[in-house]
């Protein structure tokens, strides 16, 4: 196999910081503005509770997300050391240890989230029919949390292997 060289270790740092920022901005809008559609349509149905529930639930997948950004943020910056130092082996294992950690963190903020539903709703407000739909909702989207954890993860690796074209198009 053909030495690979890392692509952000030489050149313009702007350069490299909006390529990074600008790929994971695009992932990152991608996710929201799948809630704001979920949103519109839902408030298309003319009922406001639904549209309230989607309100509250979305701010608990926020913060599910957002732990998920986390652990790629850390992968994308253990990586780049690891890969601007020339250690590729080195790096793959921390990509590997990261990939599994986001996994777990993921899956263990998930379940407690899981576990406390309607506590965490009505600590943000919500009630009657909007908190029973909002319930429901969470149950649908929070379990695929994980799964976007690991895929933020492994974007955030191909990034700082310098592939932030490939980090955009993964199957």
């Amino acid at each position: 196999m053909a030495e690979q060289s890392a692509k952000f270790v030489e050149g313009s740092t702007m350069r490299h910081i909006l390529v990074m920022s600008g790929t994971s901005t695009v992932g990152i809008m991608a996710i929201f503005i799948v809630d704001l559609l979920d949103m519109l349509f839902i408030s298309m149905l003319g009922q406001a509770e639904l549209a309230a529930a989607v309100g509250f639930a979305g701010t608990l997948t926020f913060f599910a997300t957002s732990v998920s950004i986390g652990t790629s943020i850390a992968m994308g910056a253990l990586m780049s050391k690891a890969i601007g130092a020339k250690n590729l082996s080195y790096a793959r294992e921390i990509g590997s240890s990261v990939l599994v950690i986001s996994f777990l963190i993921s899956a263990i903020v998930t379940a407690v989230m899981c576990a406390y539903i309607p506590e965490l709703l009505t600590a943000i407000g919500a009630e009657g029919k909007a908190h029973e739909r909002a319930e429901a909702y969470l149950w649908i989207l929070l379990p695929s949390t994980p799964l976007i954890a690991l895929g933020m993860a492994s974007g955030a690796g191909l990034r700082a292997a310098g592939d932030a074209k490939r980090s955009m198009w993964q199957r």
